[in-house]
């Protein structure tokens, strides 16, 4: 996949947040609900360290296979908490959660934790991001630490469209950016491309 398919940006995926969010309504924390463990494998396309962070020296390469699993359940609706420990339903969403696969690590405590009341930890996904080239999105981690997995447009030798999120099937190609922020406001990004691999309920 080329760079440019891939430039996806946590600051626009979390723009998305207002488009979801309507009127939120904050709520307690609830219990996490069991839905269904999707996995993703494929491989590292690109990383980005502008600023010397060095987590990926010798760790993360281009090239080197990578396997997210996150848990979906579309009965339940998307939140987000925030660094108050304030929790928000996200209208139009779903609930979405990071199991497992982060190919980094936090750095010196991350960035939020230095500025209260920020967006902490995702937990929504969208059915159609409704943008152009873009389908459905998972957004699950902490702003320190997002993982954003998103159906995009698919050119070259193997083209597909974007897909919304309840037409991911084994097999379904999907784009994936983790980032990690660290206190001083850097960040490192390494985007991969993978696949869906399988999808079962979570026990």
């Amino acid at each position: 996949m080329k760079t440019n398919q891939m430039g996806m940006t946590l600051a626009l995926l979390l723009g998305l947040v207002a488009w979801v969010v309507g009127c939120p309504g904050q709520t307690p924390p609830d219990p996490e609900p069991a839905g269904d463990l999707y996995e993703f494998t494929g491989n590292v396309v690109e990383i980005l360290d502008p600023n010397g962070v060095g987590v990926t020296a010798g760790i993360v390469l281009v090239g080197v296979q990578v396997t997210y699993q996150v848990s979906v359940d579309t009965g339940t609706t998307g939140r987000y908490t925030d660094t108050n420990n304030s929790t928000f339903d996200l209208l139009d969403s779903f609930y979405a959660d990071y199991r497992s696969g982060y190919l980094m690590s936090m750095v010196d405590g991350g960035y939020c934790c230095h500025d209260g009341g920020k967006l902490n930890e995702m937990n929504y996904g969208i059915e159609d991001a409704s943008q152009p080239d873009r389908g459905g999105v998972l957004n699950t981690g902490s702003s320190d630490h997002p993982l954003i997995i998103v159906s995009q447009t698919q050119t070259g030798s193997a083209p597909s469209p974007a897909l919304p999120f309840s037409s991911w099937t084994v097999g379904t190609v999907v784009g994936a950016e983790e980032q990690i922020w660290t206190s001083q406001g850097y960040n490192v990004i390494v985007r991969s491309q993978l696949a869906v691999t399988s999808i079962a309920p979570e026990s």
